[in-house]
């Protein structure tokens, strides 16, 4: 089991380095249709990381960055947005272990994953998009990117919305991205967005004084209340 895992991110892994060097392409063609004259310092750079919502439907994080990029300068290095996704050795793979000493993602659940990685990049490019694939820690593989397209086009500024995932090791990892697209070289500025989505209702909808911290202990007063406001239906 653990040797067909590995095969399969062993086949996402020989692939990153092309996605990474297609991306890289574009961003030299963006730096040599700008001219110095117009070029400003800091030159939005716009991610979207696909993480658990592999879907372009019904996506909260996804919306958001097209808002983002909706109100992005002429300079927008991106020219849109950059989706990505990223298989974190620290969540999959055949020797990737919980502290109770089970596979935190095995052989069918992994399977399932690469299924629908491929699903999701297949609705993307029927939308003239693309995804770039890659297999490492993500703080990493968004480091690499900033810098390799930095070294193309000077003054980059990554902008990330990643839907937020209320886990501790989630939010590791995004504390970690945070700063790595902060310090990806001295004076580099960037800003990770997360946004909530893993609800049915939005928290700030809640009809409850104190929001999440005012939801009734049973679920019959909940129903009821909720009920009664048309713009959470």
């Amino acid at each position: 089991m653990y040797k067909e895992n590995r095969n399969s991110i062993s086949l996402i892994s020989a692939l990153t380095h092309s996605l990474i060097a297609l991306l890289m392409l574009s961003s030299r063609a963006t730096s040599l249709s700008m001219s110095a004259k117009n070029a400003i310092k800091s030159k939005p750079l716009n991610f979207h990381w696909f993480r658990q919502d592999l879907r372009l439907n019904d996506n909260p994080a996804l919306n958001k960055a097209i808002q983002n990029v909706n109100k992005s300068p002429s300079n927008d290095v991106s020219k849109g947005i950059i989706p990505i996704y990223c298989f974190d050795p620290r969540f999959v793979g055949g020797e990737t272990m919980t502290p109770f000493g089970s596979q935190k993602c095995g052989v069918k659940r992994t399977k399932f994953l690469l299924e629908s990685v491929e699903d999701l990049r297949k609705n993307l490019e029927k939308n003239g998009s693309g995804l770039v694939v890659a297999y490492g820690k993500t703080e990493v593989v968004m480091e690499n990117i900033c810098k390799a397209i930095d070294s193309e086009v000077d003054g980059i500024e990554p902008n990330v919305v990643v839907q937020e995932e209320p886990a501790s090791e989630e939010y590791a990892v995004d504390r970690a991205v945070k700063r790595a697209i902060k310090s990806f070289k001295k004076g580099a500025s960037g800003n990770l967005d997360t946004v909530w989505a893993a609800t049915l209702y939005d928290l700030d909808d809640l009809p409850f004084n104190d929001g999440v911290n005012g939801i009734p202990d049973t679920f019959t007063p909940f129903r009821n209340k909720v009920e009664k406001v048309r713009n959470l239906e």
